[in-house]
């Protein structure tokens, strides 16, 4: 469009300018017909500005056809007026966008079928309007035809440019939002293959669950700007803790928050270094202000799980298995302000972080099994 209006302008001013020069030398009927081109080019402009551009583009194009076929039928084939139809082709596929490219295509190949004639019919051509010695004038003309080619593709290289410009900005900001939502080694898998199916065996991992205790019945009395308050510096400052571990954060829901180690991508430490996750987690909660009303429960379990991408839209990575189960199942039978473990996890940890057993108890699906605490 801003081509459309800037090409309308300048058209008009061009065509407008013989206007004088031919009523001067007497030429009446030619300063009329120039007149009656540079208005219409002057109206293609309010066309484009009224939203209508393909009608304006549609103008501009047959207009400067017939522009260019008036100029050298009257000031003749040797006078170099077919340099500009170089001009008009370029000019074509500027002023065309993508759903009026056929538009610039039809222009080119009348520009060329056009010239093609003009040629064979060269000798027929003369100039019928001396302005100038005939051979000046195709100087002229001839330079600034190739002025104009030069502009046109210069504004072409800038459009282009800023397309590829604005591309990497929209890449980069999908790149981010996408890093959001998936570990960055699933990210460029699913960026590489769209459609294929991310599903991966991880041999050993360990998961954890954590939940606020307390969280709902405070939210109630104090709002929900505090409480989302509240939960953002939480889960905020739990993400810091992840990341900096290399601890890879599954999702959040509600005021449960799910994490794991070793998954994407292998960790030969991963139960050491979800521990230390989860005790930095239970830390922080103790130090805010509403410890006295919210705690944090944190269960975790070791064992092997599948890692995949769920869903095709509003999709996320995800951690199948009966590791997760367990690991779910550690968090609601454990305690407030501790970190329950499964046998998994304790056997791979206990020579490291000192934990206190905790004894036998009935897990749902599982059946009694033996727990601890983190000491």
């Amino acid at each position: 469009m801003r081509v459309a209006n800037v090409a309308s302008l300048m058209l008009t001013l061009s065509t407008g300018w013989w206007v004088p020069v031919n009523l001067a030398e007497g030429i009446v009927w030619n300063a009329a017909a120039n007149a009656l081109v540079a208005a219409l080019f002057f109206a293609a402009f309010w066309v484009n500005r009224a939203g209508r551009h393909a009608s304006a583009a549609a103008m501009i194009l047959v207009l400067g056809h017939f522009q260019l076929g008036w100029a050298v039928f009257w000031f003749g084939y040797p006078s170099g007026s077919l340099a500009y139809y170089a001009s008009l082709i370029a000019g074509g596929y500027l002023l065309c966008a993508r759903r009026l490219r056929w538009m610039a295509h039809v222009s080119s190949v009348a520009s060329v079928g056009t010239v093609a004639v003009f040629a064979s019919m060269a000798d027929q051509l003369p100039q019928r309007i001396p302005l100038m010695p005939v051979e000046q004038q195709a100087v002229i003309n001839e330079t600034l035809g190739a002025v104009v080619l030069l502009v046109a593709v210069w504004a072409y290289a800038r459009m282009a440019d800023g397309a590829e410009d604005d591309l990497a900005r929209e890449r980069e900001r999908s790149d981010r939002l996408l890093l959001n939502v998936l570990p960055p080694s699933i990210a460029e898998r699913l960026k590489d293959a769209p459609d294929e199916l991310i599903a991966d065996d991880h041999d050993e991992v360990t998961v954890l669950f954590a939940d606020l205790v307390g969280f709902t019945p405070m939210s109630e009395k104090v709002g929900a700007r505090a409480t989302v308050d509240l939960l953002n510096e939480l889960f905020s400052h739990f993400d810091q803790i992840c990341e900096a571990a290399g601890v890879e954060k599954i999702r959040t829901i509600g005021d449960g928050y799910m994490a794991v180690c070793g998954a994407p991508l292998a960790n030969p430490d991963h139960a050491v270094v979800m521990t230390r996750v989860a005790m930095q987690m239970r830390d922080h909660v103790a130090t805010l202000p509403s410890a006295a009303d919210v705690r944090v429960r944190i269960g975790l379990n070791t064992g092997p799980a599948v890692g995949a991408v769920v869903g095709r839209q509003r999709f996320h990575f995800d951690l199948l298995g009966d590791t997760v189960n367990v690991a779910a199942r550690m968090e609601s039978l454990g305690e407030p302000g501790r970190i329950h473990l499964a046998r998994p996890t304790w056997e791979r940890i206990h020579d490291v972080i000192p934990c206190e057993a905790r004894g036998t108890l009935e897990v749902k699906g599982k059946g009694p099994m033996e727990t601890w605490f983190v000491a």
